[in-house]
């Protein structure tokens, strides 16, 4: 019997030094952002000068970038999510570029403040900045390099894995992997709408306006439909899918009047601050919210196929018991169903 301290230790050492990379990549650039924010910070008033607001708001956003992948891969680790792994180097990979664009960006946004009112000149600025922001991008390229090739072994080892808990049904394989990829694209939708919001809110919206309200109020609600989201299709729950699936409809038309806006000429002088980050980041969650509606449909017709026995198991006749580390011996997230006095059953 594999003990919970041993449990998977061999086939997840892969998934750990991974787990690790991804923490020491967020201590290292949060602390280079951090003296970044408190350099700017103790230079200008970013309460009074509105351009000076647009970095501390990009490192602010990469700094939760960084703390949504660390939890994120923690929970792709439990998970065994081999579709999360590989969501997360991809979502690395995009940040390699974000911070690379910081490098141009951030001195182009230092130059366009007003220094009549401070000792220190935009040169100088930008001559103390350089250096980190050379090495962010540096030590981002650095563990992507790592991380592609863990992810290429974390999935030869927990491939293995979901082929003990799902046996050898090709079906099920194919409805367990749009499950896999629909929770995945949940979370990356979360990210950027909070990403966006934030800079929406930050930049380009006052407390006085309503949308800003609005902003504030959806966040709440957008995790609410996440949980629900996820519930629904475990359980295979039509009603309350197809409800997500209008949310969802609802939130991509959100992104795409944004994106009308921004570029609108009788509305564009609103986002003037930061329209290029504001649209990459819409574009993104409009593709994204695109993609989950698509994969939301493929796991409603998958419903009553099989999968839910794999993802819900009954124990101790309490229907509807979510499996759990309790449930086995082998495996973080049983996907079989469980009979007799706690042994797993493989069909």
């Amino acid at each position: 019997m594999v003990t919970p301290l041993s449990r998977g230790h061999v086939q997840t050492r892969n998934a750990w030094i991974f787990f690790a990379i991804t923490v020491i990549e967020a201590i290292a650039n949060c602390a280079f952002e951090a003296v970044l924010f408190y350099f700017v910070a103790s230079q200008v008033d970013i309460r009074k000068d509105q351009q000076s607001r647009i970095i501390p708001t990009y490192l602010s956003i990469y700094i939760l970038a960084l703390i949504f992948q660390v939890v994120f891969t923690f929970m792709a680790i439990r998970q065994r999510n081999t579709i999360q792994i590989i969501g997360l180097v991809i979502f690395n990979a995009s940040f390699v570029a974000y911070s690379a664009v910081q490098i141009s960006e951030i001195p182009e946004s230092i130059r366009e403040m007003d220094y009549s009112q401070y000792t220190i000149t935009a040169d100088q600025m930008e001559r103390k900045m350089r250096p980190f922001l050379i090495v962010i991008p540096v030590v981002t390229a650095v563990a992507q390099i790592a991380y592609m090739y863990l992810a290429y072994r974390i999935y030869q080892d927990f491939g293995w894995l979901v082929f003990k808990r799902l046996g050898a049904d090709r079906k099920i394989h194919r409805y367990y992997f749009y499950y896999e990829i629909f929770v995945c694209l949940l979370k990356f939708d979360f990210f950027f709408f909070v990403g966006f919001s934030l800079q929406l809110l930050i930049l380009n919206l006052s407390l006085k306006d309503a949308e800003a309200w609005i902003t504030v109020a959806a966040i709440p609600v957008s995790i609410v439909f996440i949980v629900l989201a996820v519930w629904s299709t475990k359980h295979e729950i039509h009603w309350l899918q197809a409800l997500f699936d209008v949310a969802i409809i609802a939130g991509a038309a959100y992104f795409g009047v944004k994106l009308w806006r921004i570029w609108d000429d009788e509305t564009r002088r609103i986002y003037e601050n930061d329209r290029k980050s504001l649209t990459i980041f819409a574009s993104i969650a409009l593709a994204l919210m695109v993609s989950t509606f698509c994969v939301s449909v493929m796991c409603q017709i998958n419903f009553g196929k099989g999968l839910k026995r794999y993802l819900v198991v009954k124990k101790n006749n309490d229907v509807g018991h979510v499996a759990t580390d309790n449930d086995y011996d082998s495996m973080d997230h049983s996907l079989a169903p469980i009979q007799g006095k706690g042994r797993v059953i493989l069909d």
